[in-house]
């Protein structure tokens, strides 16, 4: 049985929290006392949907020399859908809350478990091994304009790059028609991966530090992102569990959720996608949702374990009620062996009424209990099946849509260059008869001048024949 809490605890949670922040003293329009989680996959989602119709064969190929492209490559190919980038702001809370931040891991009861720089490797398919990103030190520091190049002056002649800068620098690099343009589109779109998802921080801004790392493409492979996406993590959690007050939570908190769902089997992932790399595009954030809103954050430690274990500690519940069932077999054969004298046969009497009205019930009950937890279990299964069957077949419809959205674009792309075609041929043509009306215009011209030289001559040879 689950320790979860019901519908009345979650909206009465739910009213501390807003109690909470209606108590709070306001600072710039927000209140006090109230945690933000920064970590906006939907958003880099809407990038990729925005302009993936509009990446080329020379921006893919510059994305794929980079140590994202296995994380860019599951939102551009289709593979993370909206719903997979939802998130719950109270499940994050909640698992977040479980944070010890002197041992840099989480404490779900009596269970201790690390995310490590080789879980965000498996989970996002970032390297884990090269050199480590520094980003504090001599490569700039926020808030100034201590870093500039060629790059930055074609788009961020500015103190401070917002994700709204970046979005108008993308969306003018992909007009552009020269190779610098194609390198800047790839830069802009790693530098909204990291300022929305993987490094983004309090306020969404892009620091100089990590535009210099995501412009020089030439070394970027040369970092390990998974140990700076796990370092500024632990060091945004660490910084949240010593302050009381509300606070705005950087780093990569999504990895957190996604995390659970590789160590645990709170879920199963999406059906279709065992064993799919990098790991976020195996696990539905509402299917887990769902399964944290059934039971106690402190019971997370029970799916830590094997299935061997639970099936053992099935078999040993079974086997304590079978003992249970066998000792009161065996109080009721002591009760018939009492000797037949009145106290001898009161004794037996009230032995067997206890035997009789005691035990039985405890028996029926305990297997209501085992009968009714398996059918509660087939039923759960059943229906995530169903939800899993339904998300694949949404999935599968989305990519039929996607490709024959991308064949409609191309078929306008070609009628479009049809019609500039046509047009620049009719405007030939249209030249072309006017050359001609030019043409026969001097042509008239130069026979009327020809037809007067010759009456011309012919007055001459006249007048020479008189003399």
């Amino acid at each position: 049985m689950y320790g979860g809490k019901d519908a009345d605890e979650e909206e009465e949670h739910k009213k501390k929290i807003l109690g909470r922040k209606k108590k709070g003293k306001k600072k710039g329009g927000r209140t006090q006392e109230y945690a933000q989680y920064r970590c906006n996959m939907r958003s880099f989602f809407n990038t990729m949907q925005r302009i993936k119709e509009r990446l080329t064969k020379g921006h893919l190929e510059l994305l794929q020399q980079t140590p994202f492209w296995p994380l860019i490559s599951a939102f551009y190919n289709g593979m993370i859908s909206e719903d997979q980038c939802w998130k719950s702001e109270s499940d994050i809370h909640n698992i977040i809350s479980c944070y010890n931040s002197r041992t840099m891991s989480f404490d779900f009861g009596s269970t201790s478990a690390s995310l490590t720089a080789e879980d965000i490797a498996e989970i996002l398919g970032l390297p884990q091994e090269g050199e480590e990103v520094e980003l504090k030190g001599s490569r700039g520091s926020r808030g100034s304009r201590g870093y500039k190049s060629d790059f930055t002056e074609r788009y961020f002649d500015v103190r401070l790059v917002s994700k709204k800068m970046v979005d108008a620098a993308l969306e003018e690099a992909l007009k552009g028609k020269r190779k610098t343009d194609a390198e800047d589109v790839v830069r802009l779109i790693l530098i909204e991966l990291c300022i929305t998802f993987l490094l983004c921080n309090s306020n969404h801004m892009a620091t100089w530090i990590v535009i210099q790392y995501c412009e020089d493409l030439e070394n970027i492979s040369r970092y390990s992102w998974a140990k700076v996406v796990v370092d500024i993590l632990h060091r945004a959690l660490k910084t949240k569990a010593s302050q009381l007050k509300s606070c705005s939570v950087p780093g990569c908190v999504v990895v957190v959720m996604l995390w659970l769902c590789e160590k645990t089997n709170l879920i199963q992932p999406i059906k279709g996608r065992e064993g799919h790399t990098p790991g976020l595009i195996k696990w539905s954030m509402r299917e887990l949702h769902l399964k944290l809103k059934q039971i106690d954050v402190a019971d997370i430690q029970l799916s830590f374990k094997k299935d061997k274990e639970n099936k053992k500690k099935k078999e040993e519940n079974k086997k304590t009620i079978e003992e249970a069932k066998s000792n009161g077999r065996e109080e009721w054969e002591e009760g018939e062996n009492v000797s037949d004298d009145t106290v001898g046969s009161l004794d037996y009497e009230l032995r067997a009424q206890k035997t009789q009205k005691e035990f039985p019930p405890a028996a029926t009950f305990s297997k209501r209990l085992n009968n009714d937890n398996e059918d509660l279990d087939k039923r759960f299964e059943d229906l995530w099946e169903t939800i899993q069957n339904a998300s694949a077949e949404v999935a599968k419809a989305q990519g039929k849509v996607n490709r024959l959205t991308e064949k409609l674009e191309i078929r306008k792309e070609k009628t479009k260059q049809l019609r500039r075609e046509l047009k620049e041929e009719k405007k030939e043509k249209r030249k072309l008869k006017e050359d001609i009306v030019i043409l026969n215009a001097e042509k008239k011209s130069l026979f009327e001048s020809v037809k007067s030289v010759v009456k011309k001559l012919e007055q001459l040879l006249k007048l020479k024949g008189k003399r």
